[in-house]
């Protein structure tokens, strides 16, 4: 899927500590039609990452072994300091 560790033309904007906020329909439907314009792929990893609730590393790091059906992914979980390195 080409280079999607850095997607540099999307930077991520700070948040204020403690605010949490969801998209409004409208806004994740801007959203996803701004980075369609740019990158196909990129669209899809966003649908999926909003979709699934998985963090992009999560996302980057699944194999078809780690998908067990359409609406299930199964992946291990560590420790932080026991994390496997990369």
């Amino acid at each position: 899927m080409g280079d999607l560790q850095s997607l540099h033309e999307f930077r991520r904007q700070k948040e204020r500590a403690g605010r949490i906020r969801f998209l409004e329909r409208d806004e994740e439907a801007r959203l996803f039609a701004a980075i369609k314009s740019r990158s196909e792929e990129a669209y899809r990893l966003s649908v999926f990452l909003v979709d699934s609730g998985c963090r992009l590393g999560e996302a980057l790091g699944l194999t078809w072994n780690d998908i067990k059906d359409i609406a299930s992914v199964s992946r291990p979980s560590y420790p932080v300091a026991a994390a496997p390195s990369r």
